[in-house]
């Protein structure tokens, strides 16, 4: 099998990689996993790692994407000793509030990209270089959302000044340390500190938000989307 054990060394086969993203998950692969990965493959600007607790691995493992085995618990120890926490929690989603301090959990993995992120596994990828191009990578926090942070993608430039711009998100540690989920990877971005250079701009790629109308300012959603060969479309935006 093609399985890497996560040993937080930085060993990174990369080609033209720019983008490290860190992705843990522990617990049963989900059902469309597959399709995931496969949306990944013709990404190689980005580069996949995969933190599971799963000994089998999906059918499809591109070579963008790389899986660590580790265990929850020792993730957690992990982070807890990186971030300088006292984390008391073991619930998997509630990962989703360390997220701001993977760009320092993870410093070491993400030395050879010229930024990091995290995300989520329940998308499926387009061509992410047509719309992440040099001009969107120079900022220091890219985001496809106005509004909030976008949690299920979310960019930063991967340098000693921005990687611990988490601090200054109110009560950080607090939030961190407690058991509920506070959306932490979520923030507005007027949170953000005033020096970063942010792009945030809807991607329009999330359908059936009660708040946002699509891109002809209606509130008639897709209802099915299309992937073929790397280009993923929908019903009614046509080629867009």
């Amino acid at each position: 099998m093609n399985f890497k054990i996560f040993n937080w060394i930085n060993k990174v086969p990369r080609s033209r990689a720019e983008i490290g993203i860190a992705i843990p998950y522990f617990g049963n692969w989900p059902e469309w996993m597959d399709l995931y990965l496969e949306s990944c493959r013709i990404n190689d600007l980005v580069h996949w790692h995969i933190f599971t607790d799963q000994k089998e691995l999906p059918t499809i493992r591109p070579e963008n994407v790389t899986f660590h085995h580790i265990t929850l618990s020792k993730f957690l120890k992990k982070a807890t000793l990186r971030l300088g926490l006292d984390l008391q929690w073991n619930t998997p989603y509630k990962i989703c509030d360390l997220r701001p301090g993977f760009g320092v959990i993870f410093e070491q993995l993400f030395r050879p990209y010229s930024h990091w992120g995290w995300a989520d596994i329940d998308v499926i990828y387009g061509n992410m270089g047509q719309h992440i191009d040099a001009q969107v990578l120079d900022h220091d926090c890219i985001s496809f959302s106005k509004t909030h942070l976008s949690g299920h993608l979310c960019i930063w430039r991967n340098t000693d000044y921005v990687r611990p711009w988490f601090k200054c998100l109110p009560q950080w540690k607090a939030r961190m340390e407690s058991s509920e989920n506070s959306r932490l990877d979520e923030p507005e971005p007027s949170l953000l500190p005033s020096e970063l250079k942010v792009f945030a701009e809807y991607s329009f790629n999330t359908p059936l938000s009660p708040y946002l109308p699509w891109t002809d300012g209606s509130f008639n959603f897709p209802k099915e989307w299309y992937w073929k060969n790397g280009k993923l479309t929908n019903d009614i935006d046509g080629k867009r």
